[in-house]
């Protein structure tokens, strides 16, 4: 819900950079692939198994979701990249 709630405001979304390394359907967390999408430098390049769903699978060259699988250190990697841009860049 908290994530929701801070990815739907109009300044701080656009900054918020979900990080899910595994289970995000476990967690409820599926909503988050449509409504700002999964980061993929391609593009959505195949039709999702579950396209038909109402919670599909949404790979976007804009995606703002940052999915690892079951890869916590690339995880850890991602939260990295993601603090650092956001020191270097001077965004507040």
């Amino acid at each position: 819900r908290i994530m929701a709630l801070l990815v739907r405001d109009k300044q701080l979304g656009p900054k918020v950079v979900p990080i899910i390394p595994d289970e995000a359907r476990t967690f409820g967390m599926e909503s988050l692939f449509r409504q700002l999408g999964i980061y993929s430098a391609s593009g959505q390049l195949y039709q999702p198994e579950d396209s038909d769903k109402v919670m599909w699978y949404k790979e976007d060259k804009k995606g703002q979701v940052l999915q690892e699988g079951i890869n916590e250190a690339g995880a850890v990697s991602d939260w990295i990249a993601a603090a650092t841009s956001y020191a270097t860049h001077n965004i507040t």
